[in-house]
């Protein structure tokens, strides 16, 4: 890769005020960062971050979404999580579009999120910018990239925290369990299990909406995964259960 031809392309395309010269280089260099690791690494050295995370609040839809991919390729590479992430506005930019994008937008938001937590001091960041209630949301919309970074979200304190502070949120994922993908299913059990371990009073109301019920059909389904993680969320549940006979 010469650094000559990337910064061009980087000055005179991705902050173009021209939406197609905008939407070209934004391709050109995702085309680039797809190639290998040296060009990623070397892409945000030469300040590729500032300038996608510029992109992801102007031009048109097109634009903003494929800065979201951008940023997820760029993160694929383990240094660059932590530098993406640490880029003033990078992550509160792509919440905004969780919130605020259509639909495509929002798939690769979210999915730029994901890539990005898992760096841990991402996960704290994504959840003091306000994403998991838009998250939660979001999986009630279908979205099922959102229900994998909550599952990131709830393996650290603040992310169980601020996702047990939502309203509803069980009803959503029980949901989940009943109707979605068999991909969703098993993150969404694994959420649970994650919540429900530091979490007696929500292991109650996980069964108060039939939560171990689910969990008795999962464990004999087709997937191993789906039974696996079912299993480990009804053995949650059930020392929930066990806990509130000792205690009564």
């Amino acid at each position: 890769m010469e650094s000559g031809g990337v910064s061009s392309v980087l000055n005179t395309c991705v902050v173009s005020d021209n939406t197609t010269l905008k939407e070209l280089g934004l391709t050109l260099l995702l085309n680039l960062s797809l190639d290998n690791d040296d060009n990623k690494v070397g892409l945000v050295a030469e300040g590729a971050i500032g300038r996608v995370v510029g992109a992801l609040r102007g031009g048109n839809s097109n634009c903003r979404a494929y800065a979201a991919t951008l940023l997820t390729s760029l993160a694929m590479v383990e240094v660059n999580k932590g530098s993406i992430g640490a880029y003033p506005s990078a992550i509160t930019t792509l919440v905004s579009l969780l919130r605020d994008g259509k639909r495509r937008e929002k798939r690769e938001a979210a999915t730029a999120l994901y890539v990005l937590c898992s760096f841990p001091d991402n996960k704290k960041r994504v959840v003091e910018c306000g994403a998991v209630p838009i998250l939660v949301e979001m999986v009630g919309l279908g979205f099922e990239r959102a229900v994998e970074v909550l599952e990131l979200l709830a393996k650290f304190k603040e992310g169980r925290e601020e996702i047990g502070r939502i309203d509803g949120f069980v009803a959503v994922f029980v949901e989940v369990l009943q109707s979605g993908s068999s991909r969703c299913v098993v993150h969404a059990l694994s959420a649970l299990a994650s919540l429900c371990s530091y979490s007696e009073e929500l292991g109650w109301e996980v069964m108060r909406q039939g939560g171990l019920e689910i969990c008795l059909r999962l464990v004999e389904d087709e997937n191993e995964k789906t039974c696996r993680k079912a299993a480990t969320l009804m053995q949650t549940l059930r020392k929930c259960q066990l806990k509130f006979k000792i205690l009564n």
